[in-house]
């Protein structure tokens, strides 16, 4: 983070690409990781030890973006769109930083965390959900005629994507929570395959 001014997404980086992309989910560690240890340990060290450091990468994200190229629903056998995850990890950190910035006093910058949520919650949905709770995780960002780097399609309502929409909230109202539940068992049940053809039932 020190030579470029985020965190890469393997560490130490590996080869050229690692010195300049950030990925989501993947440099998105270096915020996760110090979340992951409060929760399991209560000591908030790593926190107060790490924070400016992601408060930094937290900034670089909002700078640059992160990579179209690697790595969003990796290996998804039907994939929600790389821009839905880049965008869904962004209000993710977001929601963590909150947390942090919280647990060590940091009441300002927590407030900010927040207000940031908001406005980019909003953008999501206005993008990736209708009006009758779909998730547009593949038609939104025009690639539900393309297939992943392993040969898998992106499609509406992928079961990634709907599972990160439930976790964070991002729907307006109950009726769209309800249908992207059930929009999520229909997938997983895939009754006479009716869902994902080529993919068994009561299958992720």
């Amino acid at each position: 983070l020190e030579t470029v001014g985020f965190y890469r997404y393997t560490a130490p980086a590996y080869g050229l690409t690692a010195t300049r992309m950030i990925t989501s989910g993947w440099s998105d560690a270096g915020v996760v990781i110090p979340w992951t240890l409060y929760r399991q340990t209560g000591d908030a060290y790593y926190i107060e030890e790490y924070y400016d450091n992601m408060c930094t990468y937290m900034q670089a994200v909002k700078d640059k973006g992160y990579s179209q190229m690697l790595f969003g629903d990796w290996l998804s056998f039907y994939a929600t769109s790389l821009p839905c995850i880049n965008q869904i990890y962004r209000l993710y950190t977001l929601q963590l930083m909150s947390e942090m910035a919280a647990v060590i006093g940091e009441t300002e910058d927590a407030a900010q965390f927040d207000a940031d949520f908001a406005v980019e919650r909003t953008a999501f949905i206005q993008k990736y959900v209708d009006a009758n709770g779909n998730l547009l995780t593949a038609t939104a960002d025009n690639v539900q005629d393309r297939l992943t780097r392993h040969g898998y399609p992106y499609v509406d309502n992928a079961q990634c994507g709907l599972l990160w929409a439930l976790k964070l909230g991002l729907y307006d109202t109950q009726d769209q929570k309800e249908a992207m539940v059930r929009n999520l068992i229909l997938s997983i049940a895939n009754e006479n395959q009716e869902i994902r053809p080529d993919s068994g039932e009561n299958t992720l």
